[in-house]
């Protein structure tokens, strides 16, 4: 069981010797949460991690997206890693954007999947994650927004399940960790290209507010896709073709 700062994480190594890609899921979720396809990327060394407090990692969660950020460039030093790319979905992409906003030089490039500059909740989710004999009104109440015409029955299940096993704190930690983030002011400062990737379907952030995001990413692209919060498993083959064309675009993925 690979650990690392007290960070599992899940290794694919490409012969090519590509840039290393560092895949980064959201609220509630692990390493595995990402479908296999990410996992085993063409052409890149690709790390999969469980956040602090996920899955097999041992060092304990954080309230905050900073703070999931330090372990995150705790876990790429002690990696040895070389500037990495930092692929994120939904909170794993805040955490990426504060770790390029922190340490620019161990960043090539980011991947910003349904994330925006900062994020809105209902109160109510807190409240009933308090008791938590009513984990699985919140579950549900989840499932009812990331349900898309896009995700199928089985997905969507098998994503139930996964929070459902969770402790009620973690879930609890995780969405007020998506509450309490805001990067409009420092988002400018960003230097890194980012390819900002939102659904049209999204029930969570507002189209409003992924194009905010990209608007203040001065080394920015955009790309909207019919499918809702769940992105990466609506739209897998979609979403890498985009994320294949931008790593091609860069420098460090030439040649």
């Amino acid at each position: 069981m690979p650990i690392s700062s007290g960070i599992h994480y899940l290794e694919q190594s490409n012969p090519a010797g590509g840039p290393p890609l560092v895949l980064v899921h959201g609220a509630g979720g692990t390493s595995l949460t990402w479908p296999l396809a990410y996992r085993q990327l063409p052409h890149h060394h690709v790390i999969s991690i469980d956040l602090p407090g996920h899955g097999q990692s041992t060092r304990r969660s954080r309230q905050s997206v900073l703070g999931y950020a330090h372990d995150l460039l705790d876990f790429l030093h002690d990696m040895r890693l070389p500037p990495v790319i930092l692929a994120g979905h939904s909170l794993g992409g805040a955490i990426c954007l504060q770790v390029a906003l922190l340490a620019p030089a161990r960043v090539q490039a980011i991947v910003a999947i349904s994330t925006a500059a900062t994020c809105e909740l209902p109160e109510e989710i807190y409240a009933c994650l308090a008791d938590p004999g009513m984990q699985e009104r919140v579950v549900q109440f989840l499932c009812n927004r990331l349900a898309s015409p896009f995700i199928s029955a089985a997905s969507l299940s098998v994503i139930r399940r996964g929070m459902l096993a969770q402790r009620s704190s973690l879930l609890y930690g995780d969405l007020r960790t998506c509450q309490g983030y805001d990067l409009t002011r420092e988002i400018a400062a960003l230097a890194a290209p980012t390819l900002v990737c939102s659904g049209s379907w999204d029930l969570f952030i507002h189209q409003a507010s992924f194009r905010q995001l990209a608007d203040l990413i001065p080394a920015s692209r955009f790309a909207s896709f019919e499918a809702g919060h769940l992105l990466p498993v609506e739209r897998p083959r979609e979403l890498l073709s985009a994320m294949r064309i931008f790593l091609a675009d860069l420098p460090i993925a030439k040649g």
